[in-house]
């Protein structure tokens, strides 16, 4: 009998540690999974203290009419970009300042930095559109060109993010830039300029959400290049 009782005293001490075992192996895999959670949370930033996007069903006929036009706005303009910004220009009005040049990028940005803040002062709104020659040297250089030209001015720097392209077209014209390309250096931008003074202007959602139309894969006709001009005006009336 004693011989029995033995065995079953060590048969029930061994499920006792099996069962605590089990609980502590659940409870360290629940602890993982909610760490796990956490990371990945915490991971994921929020741009939406600086992405600048007003209402997505923007006409594109829609120019600057009905409370939007009542809104009044004094500010001067600098619009600092590429051949899209060039044909931009043909939108612009006399409180409008363009830099641009067919085929530029950050060369260019840096180059003529110091002319831009000359022109510039505490009621200016300086507008960068810079990038698509770019899309594939990462985002730090101009990360620390912009920072550079909101730390030498009083005027407010924005950042417009670089806009869609037709990828077939391009393909057949020979332009090395895809709508991949694009985004992966956005969000690239939207993470270095994440926590700094510089806002965000999102004509890459406004284009893709309403539609564009290429000539060439990579230059807007009129019509969509007045409702980017448009669009960016809409976004800062109330900044």
């Amino acid at each position: 009998m004693k011989s029995d009782n033995i065995i079953w005293i060590f048969l029930l001490i061994v499920f006792l540690l099996l069962g605590t075992t089990e609980v502590l192996l659940y409870k360290s895999y629940e602890d993982n999974r909610r760490a796990a959670e956490n990371t990945e949370t915490a991971q994921e930033p929020d741009y939406s203290n600086i992405i600048l996007s007003p209402n997505a069903d923007f006409d594109f006929s829609d120019n600057l009419t009905g409370e939007d036009a009542e809104v009044p706005d004094n500010h001067t303009y600098i619009f600092v970009g590429d051949s899209r910004y060039v044909a931009m220009s043909e939108c612009g009005g006399a409180s409008d300042t363009f830099f641009c040049e067919n085929g530029v990028g950050l060369y260019f940005l840096n180059s003529n930095m110091n002319d831009i803040l000359a022109k510039a002062d505490s009621n200016t709104r300086i507008v960068v559109g810079l990038g698509v020659n770019d899309v594939g040297i990462g985002n730090d250089g101009y990360v620390k060109a912009l920072t550079q030209l909101d730390s030498s001015s009083d005027a407010e720097v924005y950042y417009m993010l670089v806009n869609p392209v037709d990828d077939a077209k391009c393909a057949n014209i020979g332009y090395p830039v895809t709508n991949a390309a694009v985004e992966s250096f956005n969000t690239q931008m939207l993470e270095g300029l994440n926590g700094s003074d510089i806002k965000i202007i999102d004509t890459y959602t406004f284009l893709t959400s309403n539609g564009y139309t290429t000539y060439d894969g990579l230059h807007y006709d009129e019509k969509t290049t007045q409702a980017i001009y448009d669009f960016i005006k809409r976004c800062l009336r109330n900044q």
